[in-house]
């Protein structure tokens, strides 16, 4: 199946923070934000602006959007994606 990749204009970033640090608030704030805590780390992506300058960071990418709804029971989404832009 076809899918639409929309470009957000927004720039994004990376940071890694300590495992037991706490989440800025800011982050939710971001058209886009992905948190993730392992016993390593806690890792937010979200827009630059509202990255917390504390830890690691990597700013400066763009963010890809797919323009529909996908179900949890796709299988070869990543693939079918990643092809065109390959």
């Amino acid at each position: 199946m076809e899918r639409t990749l929309i470009l957000l204009d927004e720039t994004f970033g990376i940071c890694r923070l300590a495992p037991d640090a706490a989440l800025p608030a800011s982050a939710w704030r971001s058209v886009f934000c992905a948190v993730a805590r392992t016993a390593d780390e806690l890792s937010i992506v979200c827009e630059s602006r509202y990255l917390p300058r504390a830890g690691a960071v990597v700013d400066g990418w763009r963010c890809l959007k797919v323009a529909c709804p996908l179900a949890f029971t796709e299988i070869g989404v990543l693939a079918g994606l990643a092809a065109p832009l390959a």
